[in-house]
């Protein structure tokens, strides 16, 4: 009788960034640990509409709002 080790789950991730090849160079790092991790939205300047467990984020690229300091 032989006993699987269960598999740990994937990690959801988003990549949003106001640059496609950004987006796109760093999607093609990760599908490298396709195993582990699971690309569930690449989106150039939009918002996150899926769940994520992790969201990578271009924060510098963003222009600030009036309301924020």
């Amino acid at each position: 009788m032989t006993t699987e080790t269960p598999q740990p789950p994937q990690v959801r991730v988003a990549i949003v960034d106001d640059h496609a090849i950004v987006v796109a160079g760093i999607a093609t790092t990760l599908r490298n640990h396709a195993p582990d991790v699971r690309i569930v939205e690449l989106s150039v300047g939009a918002e996150v509409t899926h769940d994520a467990d992790v969201v990578l984020y271009d924060t510098f690229g963003t222009p600030l709002r009036d309301d924020e300091d």
